[in-house]
């Protein structure tokens, strides 16, 4: 991306993400761990890990800790925490890696038009030819990484405990997360009722799994 003549760096969109409220971190741009957060977790005094303290648990506003962040690693992947204050629900329907997966896109296609559309809302092109949409929650509902109904389809859920990698971010190879719309940037529309009636539906199934989603 250009300013005025000038390239925008990774430092620059996680600073101004941070200033309109959302909680990032540095997240790996490559190698087997590409996506995956920087920050690890705490120790305790016996050098183990502390559960829940490393990662998105790490996430902050506060510019201070993201320069200091993104001077370690200025080629970071912008991890921005989901949930939170902010009530931010992510869609993230995958494409097929190996022959046999679930297409997300397809089935999230599907369910939209079966369902009359949705609003237009703050969305991601990925790398990978998927797609991110970032919808918030109704005052008063919270929801983590469940996918409810969705299980199985190859669409991920990310809320609470989850993040998500933000446009701005470029991997080593040079591919980039980028804005699906400009006008629609930082304009969350609100989860539609059956998305929510969805990924709500059969949560007993199993326990959510300890730490962050990523995508």
């Amino acid at each position: 991306r250009e300013d005025g003549g000038a390239r925008v760096t990774p430092l620059d969109c996680a600073l101004d993400y941070a200033s309109r409220g959302l909680p990032v971190l540095p997240c790996r741009p490559s190698g087997a761990g590409v996506k995956r957060p920087y920050i690890p977790r705490d120790k305790d005094a016996d050098g183990e890990p502390i559960p829940n303290t490393g990662g998105v648990a790490k996430a902050t506003t506060d510019p201070a800790q993201i320069r200091a962040w993104w001077e370690q690693w200025p080629s970071a992947l912008i991890g921005g925490a989901m949930g939170r204050d902010l009530r931010l629900l992510a869609i993230d329907p995958d494409v097929p890696k190996e022959p046999g997966e679930p297409d997300g896109l397809a089935a999230w296609a599907a369910l939209v038009e079966e369902h009359g559309g949705i609003p237009p809302t703050h969305a991601h092109d990925t790398p990978s030819g998927g797609k991110h949409m970032i919808f918030r929650l109704p005052e008063g509902v919270t929801h983590g990484n469940r996918e409810g109904g969705l299980k199985g389809t190859g669409i991920n859920v990310r809320g609470d405990g989850g993040f998500l990698i933000m446009a701005g971010s470029r991997l080593a190879d040079g591919r980039e997360y980028r804005l699906s719309d400009d006008f629609d940037f930082w304009t969350f529309a609100e989860a539609p009722a059956w998305l929510l009636d969805l990924i709500t539906d059969r949560q007993d199934e199993a326990p959510e799994a300890e730490g962050p989603g990523f995508t």
